[in-house]
């Protein structure tokens, strides 16, 4: 019975309920934070922290109640000229931890769609 417990947690049942309740509205409720729902589906990301740009994919995140925490697989640091672009980027390490009080910003590059959003999509591109 506990570890039946633990699946339905873990899978986080009451999350696919409420996506499942609020599909085709444009305003969304869940129970998980705006943290969460955000980085719970990201792929490649930008940090900032300290004016320094951090890029790599998403290893891994804090979640509840945690202190906010971004784990960075591959991460690189954005080096830009005067003008605002890029001009390199320096590797630096297989993983970075950035702790909450050094993330200024995140910035989501690749977001992968759940199967529920992909419907959605598919049914507004039937609809035009």
């Amino acid at each position: 019975m506990g570890f039946l417990c633990a699946l339905f947690l873990r899978i986080g049942f009451v999350n696919i309920f409420h996506r499942t309740l609020w599909l085709f509205s444009e305003r969304k409720n869940y129970v998980q934070s705006p943290w969460e729902i955000s980085l719970r589906n990201a792929d490649w990301i930008i940090v900032t922290s300290d004016i320094i740009e951090y890029f790599g994919w998403l290893a891994a995140y804090s979640t509840h109640e945690q202190k906010r925490e971004i784990v960075l697989g591959a991460p690189e640091i954005i080096v830009r000229d005067e003008k605002g672009e890029e001009s390199e980027t320096i590797p630096c390490g297989r993983q970075l931890i950035i702790p909450e009080e050094k993330i200024a910003k995140i910035v989501v590059v690749s977001y992968k769609k759940t199967f529920w959003e992909r419907r959605k999509d598919e049914s507004v591109k039937k609809e035009k």
